[in-house]
């Protein structure tokens, strides 16, 4: 009996996790626990699993001869994991819940086909810089030998503290540049680039210093759509000291982020052009902003892994995406540690065939 209440119980999570990104973003937001537990919940149905497996302690010749019996223990456990697949295919290469990777290349290998064209992009939360110009110059001097065609940065010093002017002059070789107009938020974006950006729009949001912006940037006869982006953040300082007041506020957050990304997703589903989102999602790769957007778009890391992206707790966690449609191909990706910010860089190089 214990073990049929315990094959049911994982059935049950496992199929809500399996639901999450389908669920209204309130709902989902209430779920954001499970979203954090997707890995031990995969683990702990695989043990499960392996252990019907094993011969049963009864000296009873009825239950010793009884296979059927024994293979109905079996089905909770294994539907139990097939949920599971494609939430956990974000974080294995599970052939055929995705699309096809291509073989990773080293970076600056002049690409075989001569009309294909590569574009290599940088996102970064810097972390206001350390609100020190030789962390920025350090960080632009790796820019310029990764030889990175868009910079994309979350947490951008206020102008007041690190001013916007001086920050682009450490970029030289980036032309253009823009940043979100308003400085009366915290949490600040921007965008530089060797290729003309045309036209910004930003997304604020009530009771949140998180934002978004997008922009269109020119690559001689294309034009793609780049989304800069940065989700709710889980922050709990204000109620350490109140354990339920903080895990309300956790869940609250946990529904507005998911509610920016819905309007993340209605935008990218209007632009007229290919999309590449980028930025700290906030989010795992089980999370319900990561998996509606994953609806959409393939991940910019073509050999998925366990590495996470958020520097503190031993980097367990994966928060910063980089995310593209067609016709990118995504071709190379690192997370790159560092001292200037308690997030790694994400530098990727995609491919794409341009419009003759």
């Amino acid at each position: 009996m214990f073990r049929y209440i315990l094959h049911l119980l994982l059935l049950i999570l496992s199929l809500a996790l399996a639901a999450l990104p389908f669920l209204p973003a309130s709902l989902a937001g209430w779920l954001v626990l499970l979203s954090l537990a997707a890995i031990p919940l995969f683990i702990l149905n695989i043990i499960v699993l392996l252990l019907s497996f094993l011969p049963s302690r009864s000296s009873s010749l009825k239950r010793r001869f009884a296979p059927s019996a024994r293979s109905r223990s079996r089905y909770l456990p294994t539907l139990s994991l097939l949920l599971l697949l494609p939430c956990m295919s974000n974080y294995l290469p599970i052939n055929f819940f995705l699309e096809k990777s291509s073989p990773k290349a080293p970076a600056n290998v002049p690409l075989p086909a001569e009309n294909q064209l590569s574009l290599t992009l940088i996102s970064f939360n810097v972390d206001n810089f350390q609100l020190s110009p030789k962390t920025l110059h350090e960080f632009a001097a790796l820019a310029h030998d990764r030889q990175a065609d868009i910079i994309c940065l979350q947490e951008r010093p206020h102008d007041n503290l690190l001013r916007w002017d001086s920050i682009k002059a450490a970029f030289p070789d980036y032309p253009y540049a823009i940043c979100n107009s308003r400085e009366d938020e915290v949490l600040n974006l921007a965008v530089i680039s060797r290729y003309p950006l045309s036209g910004m729009t930003e997304r604020y949001y009530p009771h949140s210093y998180n934002k978004q912006l997008f922009t269109d940037v020119i690559l001689g006869p294309d034009t793609i759509r780049l989304f800069n982006v940065h989700l709710q953040t889980t922050g709990l300082a204000d109620n350490r000291d109140n354990p339920k007041h903080a895990l309300r506020q956790f869940f609250d957050q946990a529904i507005l982020r998911n509610q920016q990304a819905d309007d993340l997703v209605s935008d990218v589903q209007a632009s007229p052009h290919p999309a590449i989102v980028v930025g700290d999602f906030n989010d795992t790769r089980a999370g319900y902003a990561y998996r509606r957007l994953r609806t959409y778009l393939r991940d910019a890391n073509p050999h998925l892994s366990f590495t996470g992206s958020y520097q503190r707790f031993h980097s367990l966690f994966k928060i910063d995406h980089i995310l593209c449609s067609s016709p990118f191909v995504p071709c190379d990706y690192e997370l790159i540690p560092n001292t200037w910010s308690d997030h790694k860089l994400q530098i990727t190089r995609l491919t794409f065939t341009p419009n003759e």
